[in-house]
């Protein structure tokens, strides 16, 4: 058949489409329906893209992904958004479709849909490119498609459904009807057949670990999926089976032990009279609750009463404390305000007379002198400078002149003085830079001398390390010491136990004494109760003896009557005390006795009883005859009583002597004892002088370290002390280096300022000449300039005098105004001083008084509240007690309720002394304690019993009837109703267990007999699945090298040594079925049980009772792999992985029945496989309908012309064709593009 017809034919998987994928922001398609070759770097994505071959086999994504390198999750990494899909175009029994698979809109599952037709003509239809250049969601393209009349699925949301409409898978029809309708248009194969293995088929050779495992597991799962019946526990292990060992071989000791389950006491009097005791005590709680309650309320209203005075008072108080402190404060602040004020005009007056006022004030009145004087000497001043005012211009502008030659001489030297500047600052950068790099050595040097120190000190660091260590095991006992110590411990442990032993036997014996104590105690009491009784029973006798003797009495004249129709009206009538009445002189008047009258009422009188003192005298004698029986039998019961309590009473003698020697025993223990406890103080103190001995030689040790290392630091310092010392000098160096050429640049600055002070000298000399010869030229016209100088100093003078009297002005008027308005008033504000403070020490005074008052009522508040408090915490000392008291009797006396109705109590009266209520309480308490304890021994008892038939429910049985009880468990109301139960237990709960037992067992038998079965049934199909498997592989091998290969499965029933002992009961039980087995069935079905547990038969499934291996020749090698290990060790790597792979080639169509399917096998790393093998393999997988699809770094050229697709694989490149280098094409590029096929 030629290769064209091969691929019209052939179903299968032909395009594998991503878009915006894990290559991102591009759509790639891989065309795979031949041999495929993936080529690319590691971590390109060549395994990324082999994992989707298994994914379309219905392999779950997320199992592929957590393989391929850690990543989170198959939707982030493969769907990362919503417009992500990958699209495989197969073609199946229907013709081509397409699998999409895409994120949900909420965006945390995968969705499969089915479309009907090639990809290219619906997805990526040149009609919906918009679709994806408007970067549309997946699902919105889906609607678009829909409604362009494409057909397309239902909306797949689960990895089985996904399986069952691609394998065709029948099994899961049945479960879900529509996948068949679905399955009918999308199956790859043929409707006759089924794919069910293809995903592990494609999932198995990729795996790199535990790879012969796995092949075992899709062996089982392809050839021994229908045997689950030999797996699991199928009820095998249960408990209940082991129960129901423990409940047939307890059923005949619960029958023989049954008997003594009728056993019981009469403990209902002493109960009901402890419990009226209790119940008085309860009502004379409330009653004592509510006159507590009346107490504290009256308390408390005189509480409030006083309290309601005291804040009245305190208001009073303290509203007159608050008056007075603001009065007080007001009239301090008239205190300061008055102090402020004269102070204010003591310092006004000071500082007036220190400025002297009275002299400013006859100044200012000269003021107009000073006027005049200054208008004189302007005069003078004109006319003395009117002659000469050519020759002033003319030296006004020499003047000039000169002062603007200096100062441009005086620029040029500061302009030298600004270039000497600038050389001091580089001298300083070049200081700075110099000191910089010394620094940095200098610090490079005091490193090396750190780490030579460091390397010293680690020495005497560990030594002190070693002494630290020697300090924390002095602190250890030594071996003598701790066995020392054991020994004595071993001793007091005895002695402590032998106390513990005795105890045991003692506590009993001193509860036995005090239960035979009680047991006196109620046997007096029921002594004396029984004679109460007889008592009464003795005259009720007498009385009814006296009925009978009754002479002269109304009943014996109406019992002499012939006709007893009387009993019928008057005898039910009459009141029956008027019967024994005597002296009535009774008399028939009428004969009406038949008639339903009573001295003419008539009655309906069949509803009314005869009383008994109308009965007749023989039903009278035989009611005496059996008053007397019961008085006869309660005198014998008193006799017994009384015989009980005189053995009770030797009984408890016998006690208190074998009491007080065991007394004597255990102090003698005791005293042993407190001897060894003193040895054992004696030996520790020995101990601890020892170690502190130990611990202060370790700590001498720690010393003379620590001193040795305190010594080191200490030279270590100097010697770093001494190298700073060296540096600080070359520090010094560099700065006296520095400092000298500052100081010649700074000597230059003093020359340049010299120069400058020379010139403004020379300026000044010339100005100064300048002067003179304008003196000169006055004179010269005969000006005299000594007389003008003198002119302008004295108008100066002048004109300052003027303006400084003149100034006074301001001063004088306010000084003039602060006399009249302030100065005045000084007096006056002292008297009003004397008065406020007359007034403060009186308000003070009055303050303090009331001050006092107010502590004196907190005083007596205080007193007020001790008492209140004491009286208070009396009452609820008291109500707490009652409470208590109360919370005890609460859950005593819950399980008697029923019991009230037995007894009356009259009005309880209030106790009188609260103290003995209390007491009297707690023994009636103990009281009760005490019969419970006899109730619980009673209760012990039955349980005992009913133990000895533990498991098989009737303990759970009698449990359950009394949990609806209305009395406590351990009560005896609670006993009494035990008792009946159990006697119906014996009657019908019994006999019915043993029926139900032995159904139970026949059922159970057959479990086991059909597990047998199964058991060897599965044996032989695993024998027989192991020879068709290794006679498949070897129809097909084209290599040499390898034969005889065989695929060996064994099932472990035998390894799990069960099989003996489930064989050796189901031979038993063939004879044993109908009956209640005996021990040696029992016991061969327990061995059964515990086999089957013993080797964990709940956790057993098909993998783990088959075991595989694989055994081939190479060569003349005989190889045999049971996992990888052997498989790595058995050859070469390619030649194990050959092998492999020609098993999977030759079992292929045996698992994959439908031929014109074809199966896509994923390989990762084909080069491990020599290139004349992988072409020999790739031929036999061509003729099996397989397609080996394979990722590798590189691939040769020879291997490559057996791959009809190769691809270069690159994540952010995309897919391109793989072009093999040859010598014509000098240039080789691959070819890239949107689609490569």
């Amino acid at each position: 058949m030629n290769s064209i017809n091969h691929k019209a034919i052939t179903k299968g998987l032909k395009n594998i489409y991503l878009h915006n994928s894990y290559i991102r922001n591009k759509r790639v398609k891989l065309r795979c329906d031949g041999h495929t070759n993936l080529i690319g770097g590691n971590g390109r994505g060549k395994t990324s893209m082999l994992n989707l071959l298994p994914i379309f086999a219905g392999i779950s994504p997320e199992s592929m992904v957590q393989k391929a390198g850690n990543k989170s999750s198959f939707l982030d990494f493969y769907l990362p958004n919503l417009q992500s899909m990958i699209v495989y175009e197969y073609l199946g029994q229907q013709g081509m479709c397409c699998v999409v698979m895409y994120r949900h809109q909420n965006g945390t599952k995968l969705i499969y849909r089915f479309v009907q037709g090639r990809a290219e003509e619906t997805f990526f239809a040149p009609q919906f490119d918009e679709l994806f250049a408007k970067n549309m969601q997946v699902n919105e393209i889906i609607h678009e498609l829909q409604l362009n009349n494409i057909k397309i699925s239902k909306q797949i949301e689960t990895i089985l459904d996904y399986r069952a409409i691609l394998h065709n898978d029948k099994e899961r029809f049945a479960r879900d009807k529509s996948l068949r309708i679905l399955a009918a248009d999308y199956a790859m194969c043929d409707r006759q057949y089924t794919l069910r293995h293809l995903g592990e088929l494609t999932r198995v050779p990729m795996s790199q670990v535990d790879l012969i495992n796995k092949f075992k597991s899709m062996l089982v799962d392809a050839y021994l999926q229908d045997e689950n019946a030999v797996v699991g526990d199928k009820g095998l292990t249960h408990t209940a089976n082991l129960n129901l060992i423990e409940d047939m071989r307890s059923l005949q000791e619960f029958i023989k032990a049954s008997s003594q389950l009728e056993k019981g006491t009469q403990l209902r009097a002493n109960v009901i009279q402890t419990y009226q005791q209790l119940f008085k005590v309860k009502l004379q709680a409330h009653t004592l609750t509510e006159q507590f309650i009346e107490d504290e309320r009256e308390l408390q209203q005189e509480h409030d009463t006083y309290l309601l005075k005291y804040e009245q008072d305190y208001d009073a108080l303290q509203t007159t404390i608050t008056n007075l402190a603001t009065q007080l404060h007001s009239k301090q602040g008239e205190r300061t305000a008055v102090k402020n004020q004269i102070e204010h005009i003591n310092r006004q007056e000071q500082e007036y007379q220190q400025l002297n006022i009275d002299r400013m004030i006859s100044e200012y009145h000269d003021l107009p002198v000073y006027q005049v004087k200054v208008q004189e000497e302007q005069a003078q001043l004109q006319r003395l400078e009117a002659s000469a005012k050519d020759i002033v211009d003319s030296h006004d502008q020499h003047l000039r002149q000169i002062r603007e030659e200096t100062s441009r001489e005086k620029g040029l030297w500061e302009q030298k003085k600004e270039d000497i500047h600038h050389q001091q600052i580089e001298l300083l950068k070049q200081q700075s830079l110099d000191e910089e790099m010394l620094r940095a050595d200098q610090q490079e040097e005091l490193g090396e001398l750190s780490n030579r120190q460091e390397l010293a000190l680690e020495t005497i660091n560990e030594n002190i390390q070693q002494a630290h260590r020697s300090v924390g095991e002095a602190g250890a006992y030594t071996y003598d010491e701790l066995q020392h110590l054991d020994l004595n411990k071993k001793l007091l442990k005895q002695q402590k136990q032998q106390i513990s032993e005795h105890l045991c036997k003692h506590t009993p014996l001193k509860e036995n004494l005090e239960a035979h104590k009680k047991q006196v105690h109620d046997a007096l009491m029921a002594l004396e109760k029984h004679k109460n009784l007889l008592d009464k029973e003795q005259k009720q006798e007498q009385k009814l003896r006296e009925q009978l003797n009754n002479e002269s009495s109304l009943i014996s004249f109406l019992r002499t009557h012939p006709n007893e129709s009387w009993k019928q009206n008057i005898g039910k009538l009459i009141n029956p005390v008027l019967l024994l009445r005597k002296g009535l002189n009774p008399k028939w008047e009428t004969d009406e006795l038949n008639q339903n009258s009573f001295y003419g009422l008539h009655l309906e009188l069949d509803k009314l009883s005869l009383p008994q003192e109308a009965d007749t005298l023989e039903d009278l004698k035989k009611r005496i005859e059996q008053q007397a029986l019961r008085c006869s039998q309660y005198q014998a019961d008193q006799t017994m009583l009384e015989r009980k309590t005189n053995t009770a009473k030797e009984e408890l003698k016998c006690l208190e002597i074998e009491l007080s020697v065991s007394e004597q025993e255990l102090n003698n223990l005791n005293k042993k004892s407190q001897e060894l406890d003193a040895a054992q103080e004696r030996i520790e103190k020995d101990i601890r002088l020892n170690i502190n001995e130990r611990k202060e030689r370790a700590a001498q040790l720690l010393q003379d370290a620590e001193q040795q290392q305190k010594s080191l630091i200490q030279q270590h310092k100097s010697a770093k002390n001494d190298l700073q010392q060296l540096q600080e000098k070359a520090r010094d160096a560099i700065k006296a280096k520095y400092q000298l050429k500052d100081t010649q640049l700074q000597q230059q600055v003093k020359q340049i300022e010299d120069n400058i002070r020379q010139t403004i000298k020379q300026s000044d000399d010339k100005i100064a000449e300048l002067l003179r010869a304008k003196d000169r030229a006055l004179q010269a016209e005969g000006v005299d300039t000594q007389q003008l100088k003198c002119a302008k100093q004295r108008l100066t003078d002048a004109q300052q005098q003027f303006e400084r009297v003149n100034g006074y002005i301001g001063r004088i008027n306010a000084y003039h105004k602060w006399v009249e308005v302030e100065l005045s008033q000084r007096t006056k504000l002292h008297d009003q001083l004397k008065m406020i403070q007359e007034a403060i020490e009186y308000l003070e005074k009055e303050h303090a008084d009331i001050e006092k008052a107010l502590q004196q009522l907190d005083k007596e508040k205080s007193e007020h509240n001790r008492q209140y408090q004491a009286t208070l915490k009396i009452i609820h000392r008291k109500s707490q007690q009652l409470e208590h008291l109360l919370k005890r009797l609460e859950p005593s006396m819950q399980d008697f309720t029923e019991l009230e109705s037995e007894f009356a109590i009259d009005e309880v009266e209030k106790p009188l002394d609260f103290d003995w209520y209390l007491n009297h309480g707690q023994e009636q308490l103990s009281q009760l304690v005490d019969l419970r304890q006899q109730s619980l021994k009673l209760h012990t008892l039955v349980k005992q019993i009913l133990s000895l038939a533990q498991g098989n429910g009737l303990e759970q049985y009698w449990s359950n009837q009394m949990l609806d009880s209305r009395y406590q468990v351990d009560s005896l109301p609670y006993m009494l109703q035990a008792m009946t139960v159990l006697g119906k237990m014996l009657e019908h709960e019994i006999p019915s267990k043993i029926n139900a037992t032995i159904v139970a067992y026949q059922s159970l038998g057959i479990v086991f007999q059909n597990h047998y079965e199964s058991l060897k049934r599965f044996q032989r199909k695993v024998s027989r699945v192991s020879d068709d498997l290794s006679s498949n592989i070897n129809t097909h091998n084209p290599f040499s090298s390898l034969s005889d290969i065989e695929i060996r499965l064994e099932a472990t029933i035998n390894k799990f040594g069960y099989l003996t002992d489930l064989e050796s009961f189901v031979n038993k039980f063939n004879s044993d079925v109908n009956e209640l087995p005996n021990e040696s069935v029992i016991a061969s079905l327990e061995n059964a049980i515990k086999a089957l547990h013993n080797s964990n038969v709940e956790s057993h499934d098909l993998k783990t009772m088959v075991e595989m291996s694989i055994c081939f020749r190479e060569n003349t090698r005989l190889v045999k792999v049971r996992n990888d290990r052997d498989l790595a060790e058995a050859s070469s790597t390619g030649l194990s992985r050959l092998v492999i792979l020609l098993i999977f080639t030759g079992l292929i169509r045996h698992l994959c029945a439908d031929e014109s399917v074809a199966i896509h096998l994923p390989i990762d790393e084909l080069g491990q496989i020599d290139s004349a093998n992988s072409i020999k393999l790739l031929e036999l997988m061509q003729q099996q309908q397989v397609y080996l699809v394979c990722a590798q770094p590189q691939m040769s050229e020879e291997i490559g012309r057996s791959f009809q697709y190769k691809y270069n694989i690159d994540k952010d490149k995309g897919i391109s064709q793989f072009v093999v280098k040859s010598k014509i094409q000098q240039n080789p590029l691959l070819v890239a593009g949107s689609y490569v096929e």
